[in-house]
């Protein structure tokens, strides 16, 4: 095989790579965190690119606490998501926790387990017994973990509350 032909295999590949790089880098700059803070009111994170995510406490329908090996999350570890409407809700990196102040201001959520998220933040899954074996070390290991931390009383996942028919009401189409 000639010079040129392994120029023109490998060229493609090489500039791939770089435009994923590229891509990636820009992706962690734009969804870098410039300021979040959590108070009485709810939560607000403004990001790099100037978009902002804020929530309400009393809009807060489910808190689930997320642990990653990649994307624009990955040098916090993960973050702590919390779900509103369709619109609202709002991220907070594991290592902008104590800046956010969110540990002082998530008992607005009755009861919220702050134990849970603090063991889930602060456990390293490398740790758990039987890691250390043979086969713990060459089994893949998941890209996310996700753990539900709360979520609102009568609130399901389809963002619908869990109301029961009436009995007694009447149906239009058996008339």
């Amino acid at each position: 095989m000639n010079v040129v032909t392994l120029v023109v295999l490998v060229a493609p590949v090489v500039f791939l790579l770089v435009v994923v790089r590229k891509r990636s880098q820009r992706s962690r700059v734009r969804a870098a965190t410039v300021s979040i803070q959590a108070d009485a009111d709810g939560v607000r994170r403004t990001l790099a690119d100037g978009r902002t995510e804020e929530v309400a406490w009393d809009e807060v329908n489910e808190v689930d606490a997320f642990r990653t090996r990649v994307g624009p999350h990955k040098p916090a570890g993960g973050g702590v998501v919390l779900y509103g409407t369709h619109d609202r809700g709002c991220i907070i990196p594991f290592d902008k926790l104590e800046e956010s102040s969110l540990l002082v201001h998530i008992h607005h959520l009755g009861g919220f387990d702050v134990g849970a998220l603090i063991t889930f933040v602060g456990t390293d899954p490398s740790s758990a017994p039987g890691s250390d074996t043979t086969l713990a070390l060459l089994s893949p290991k998941p890209l996310q973990t996700t753990v539900t931390l709360w979520t609102r009383p009568g609130w399901s996942a389809t963002g619908t509350t869990d109301a029961t028919e009436d009995p007694g009401a009447e149906d239009d189409d058996d008339r």
